[in-house]
């Protein structure tokens, strides 16, 4: 329990980014606060303010919610809630929040064992899901489900900041892990629509060999040099069929891992700075998704091109289904919001 405010130099726990952000956060937990700000630094999202209050004797949710909601330093709010405390003042500062800024709520005691466990951890009562579901949509207010997904919700808020459309376009190389995307994508409730005939015109031009596929997804292996890496990204990025799109690279075994990492770091830091050229021409988010096995040269390479990502101003998430869920998520927020 406590709080975390880098402008005034104050932490929390050892560890935590002396630089401050925009991302506020109520909690009661201590450990998922820390974890939260933890998982988030790898993506870029800092934080303004994180307060942890346990289980509200004094101060309760809605205090820092109204509080954050006013706050000029937080862009974007997420809560960690066990319990639910004055239930009509608490909907009324989660709508004043939604109004204003995005919001993202992680609600545990969505089972039986949750509940009792948040009654022993704060003298919680879980209350229903369902109530609780329909309070964040009527606040404007999205609910997730891990604190995993809480952090990819903060790292889409910052980054994507809005999407026009479900239609997503899948670029990367691997037959399987093209279909598994597309898989991933639809049950997240988006759509990988065929692109249109003009744009699969412009991709053969640069991906002619046999076993690639042009129709979205683009499995593809023809992204060597950065001239060939646009000419396969742009069409997709600015055909009139899609939204959004969708990058994918597995870090740990493939050719660059195995060209040393000087090499690696230079060609990486390349597909960022063009990554990050095509989103700002097309006026659409281009997001990354890293696959790495956990191997320590693996976590080495996703690490340092995740943040080549973060610092170009691109979204990134450690798989395909995070990446889908967070983006579907951002366009039902975008229903939602006042």
């Amino acid at each position: 329990m406590g709080l975390y405010v880098p402008a005034s130099r104050l932490a929390m726990m050892g560890g935590q980014p002396p630089e401050p952000g925009h991302v506020g956060m109520v909690s009661q937990s201590g450990m998922n606060a820390g974890e939260f700000v933890r998982y988030a630094i790898p993506r870029g999202v800092r934080c303004s303010k994180v307060i942890s209050f346990g289980n509200g004797a004094d101060l309760k949710a809605a205090d820092f919610f109204d509080y954050l909601a006013d706050d000029v330093e937080t862009e974007i709010i997420v809560a960690y809630l066990e319990g639910i405390q004055d239930g009509p003042r608490l909907a009324q500062a989660i709508r004043k929040a939604g109004a204003r800024k995005p919001v993202a709520i992680l609600k545990s005691g969505r089972t039986e064992a949750g509940s009792r466990a948040a009654n022993s951890h704060t003298a919680s009562l879980a209350g229903s899901l369902d109530i609780f579901e329909g309070l964040c949509r009527q606040a404007g207010a999205i609910r997730v489900e891990s604190l995993e997904a809480l952090v990819d919700m903060a790292t889409t808020f910052q980054f994507v900041k809005e999407l026009r459309g479900p239609n997503v376009a899948v670029v990367g190389g691997g037959g399987g892990a093209s279909v598994l995307a597309a898989d991933d994508l639809d049950a997240a409730g988006l759509k990988v629509p065929a692109l249109l005939p003009e744009t699969q015109a412009a991709l053969a031009k640069v991906t002619a060999e046999a076993g690639t596929s042009i129709r979205n997804p683009i499995d593809t292996m023809s992204m060597a040099d950065e001239e060939s890496f646009r000419a396969t990204l742009l069409p997709c990025a600015t055909a009139p069929n899609i939204d959004a799109v969708i990058y994918h690279m597995g870090v740990g075994g493939g050719p660059m891992g195995s060209r040393g990492p000087s090499n690696f770091r230079s060609r990486v830091e390349k597909q960022a700075e063009g990554l990050a050229e095509i989103q700002k021409e097309s006026g659409k988010p281009v997001v990354v998704v890293i696959r790495q096995s956990l191997t320590p040269d693996a976590v080495a390479q996703a690490i340092a091109f995740e943040e080549m990502c973060w610092r170009s101003g691109l979204a990134t998430y450690p798989s395909m289904s995070r990446a889908a869920h967070a983006l579907a998520n951002l366009l039902e927020w975008q229903r939602r919001r006042p």
